[in-house]
């Protein structure tokens, strides 16, 4: 990101947002009927970090 502000290249991200590592989420509910440690996120507000 250093370099794009440097060099005033445009940056577009995509923030694919789901609250969980969804792979993870996945294979707990498959495997252990749903019951899921560790793949819960909470997530910063994005809109506040975009405007930063």
């Amino acid at each position: 990101m250093a370099v794009a502000v440097e060099e005033n290249i445009p940056v577009t991200i995509v923030v694919c947002n789901n609250k969980a590592y969804g792979a993870i989420r996945a294979k707990q509910d498959k495997d252990f009927g749903g019951r899921r440690l560790g793949c819960t996120l909470r997530n910063p507000d994005f809109q506040r970090f975009a405007a930063a």
